[in-house]
């Protein structure tokens, strides 16, 4: 997320200024996830790049549905702005502040509309449609939760069996 996001500053006319520390910034968050995946989780090293790139595509499919929502509501300029905002919002919706990052994505919104020039009103309403779709898309998943609620894992490591 913080790749695409440091990648979308680039479309961001009013962050001109911040352009060459993003271009560091790419390379040193690269080496710095290497290395500390080297140091703490060294049994994950075979299947990072392939983690990171699905990652990636997860996060694309994000920006790709804020996109959406962005055209839904008419807007037609500043798209990189919002984009910018959203993936920032998400990143600070990780912290365990709130649940789902409910509230913190979308004061996010309300102070990076500000500083970034864009309405206020639309940015925040963008914000919660995105949690109300991912919340609907979400819930779906009760639909695969086994009925009594209790998984049992067996020393098999390929199967699992439910009560």
């Amino acid at each position: 997320m913080f790749t695409l996001g440091i990648l979308n500053v680039y479309l961001v006319p009013e962050l001109e200024n911040l352009w060459l520390i993003a271009w560091v910034s790419i390379p040193v968050i690269l080496l710095s996830q290497y290395l500390l995946y080297k140091l703490a989780f060294f049994k994950f090293i075979p299947i990072l790049t392939k983690t990171y790139l699905m990652s990636l595509l997860v996060q694309m499919a994000q920006v790709i549905t804020i996109l959406f929502i962005i055209l839904s509501f008419g807007i037609k300029e500043n798209i990189a702005n919002y984009t910018l905002i959203f993936l920032v919002s998400s990143i600070v919706a990780m912290v365990p502040i709130s649940i789902g990052g409910i509230g913190v994505r979308e004061l996010t919104f309300l102070y990076g509309s500000k500083w970034l020039g864009i309405q206020e009103d639309q940015a925040i309403a963008i914000s919660l449609m995105f949690y109300l779709i991912t919340l609907l898309v979400s819930a779906t998943g009760l639909f695969f939760v086994p009925s009594s609620g209790s998984v049992k894992i067996s020393s098999n490591k390929e199967t699992a069996t439910t009560d």
